[in-house]
């Protein structure tokens, strides 16, 4: 994909998928000193084992009221972490890495937080989407990039069509992400 095509999506989508307010990644074991010069609000720490903080502490009680994680509340991510994030990645069928990137991010707030009442939030925390009848850049973004991969034979419009989902779909599929014909954030992290 053409790096200007991936810019200009990714501004087009900032807005719309919100990522509850995040959209940096920051790799969690950098030194906080470094860390904290980032924008709070722009930032998603990249957790994996020997990560340690708030972060982890809130992944690790999402994941336990989701029952994948068994483990002490404890800020670390262990081994155990590891093995319970692996088990939540499959179950939204999302690559099993053991890592919590911005793809598991945002699937642990929508688990954590339906789609339903994500609406009522205010846009720092709402995760919007493109789906059938979204109309605008960022729909005509998408089905670019859909094209160029060959998922999309239909015109570049700026509508979101029943054949935009279909593509959706057979991208989703492509990469392992729980096809539902909607552009969440994991399909667009997936997308660039």
């Amino acid at each position: 994909m053409k790096t200007s095509t991936k810019i200009a999506l990714a501004a087009a989508l900032v807005g719309t998928l919100g990522l509850a307010g995040l959209t940096q990644i920051v790799d969690a074991e950098q030194p906080q000193a470094e860390a904290s010069q980032h924008n709070s609000s722009t930032q998603i720490s990249v957790l994996k084992v020997g990560s340690t903080g708030e972060a982890v502490r809130q992944a690790q009680e999402i994941l336990q009221e989701e029952g994948f994680y068994k483990g002490p509340i404890n800020e670390t991510f262990s081994a155990e972490m590891e093995s319970a994030v692996i088990a939540f990645q499959k179950s939204e069928h999302i690559k099993p890495t053991g890592v919590i990137d911005a793809a598991t991010h945002v699937a642990i707030v929508d688990a954590e937080q339906p789609q339903a009442e994500a609406s009522q939030h205010n846009s720092s925390t709402q995760i919007s989407v493109l789906k059938v009848g979204s109309t605008g850049e960022a729909v005509r973004q998408a089905q670019e990039i859909l094209q160029e991969e060959g998922f999309y034979k239909g015109p570049i419009n700026e509508t979101f069509s029943a054949e935009m989902e279909s593509a959706v779909i057979a991208f989703q599929k492509s990469e392992h992400i729980k096809p539902t014909g909607v552009i969440d954030a994991a399909t667009y992290a997936a997308m660039d």
